[in-house]
């Protein structure tokens, strides 16, 4: 529920912007890349959101005819298709840092800095359980499942 109620508050933010929320997140995301020089190709939006490459092109098409980024063809493989922020993408994906730094600001401010400590403790746990690969992954135990096991 809260990281429902946190995903709307971020696609509202990016609304101010023009751009919706998994547009926002890809933005940033390669600001992040071009301040640490890293290339960023369509298979890594895939990986990192997890979403299909349907998806990623479609997103990418947008911010592409909306001036916020530029295919550019990798060096040695014309396949590749890296993303580049233009001067658009770059001045939205910085806003939308500042804008998302100052909502984190405010989720912070309703917790002491003992009680931040601990969430973020605990989040790290869920997530590192999440990306592993062990049979007590919640969404292993579920598929594993025959379907009369799920009904209650």
């Amino acid at each position: 529920m809260v990281s429902y109620q946190i995903k709307r508050c971020i696609d509202g933010i990016a609304a101010k912007y023009g751009i919706t929320g998994m547009q926002s997140r890809i933005l940033t995301n390669l600001l992040y890349a071009e301040h640490t020089g890293q290339h960023v190709y369509h298979r890594d939006i895939e990986k990192l959101f997890g979403i299909r490459r349907s998806t990623v092109t479609s997103v990418v098409s947008h911010l592409e005819q909306n001036g916020y980024i530029v295919r550019k063809q990798a060096p040695g493989d014309a396949r590749l298709k890296e993303l580049v922020l233009k001067e658009k993408g770059r001045t939205v994906a910085q806003q939308m840092n500042c804008a998302i730094q100052e909502f984190d600001a405010s989720l912070a401010g309703c917790l002491s800095d003992e009680e931040e400590k601990q969430l973020i403790a605990m989040l790290k746990t869920i997530s590192q359980m999440l990306n592993g690969s062990s049979t007590t992954h919640p969404c292993r135990q579920i598929h594993e499942k025959q379907e009369d096991d799920i009904l209650c």
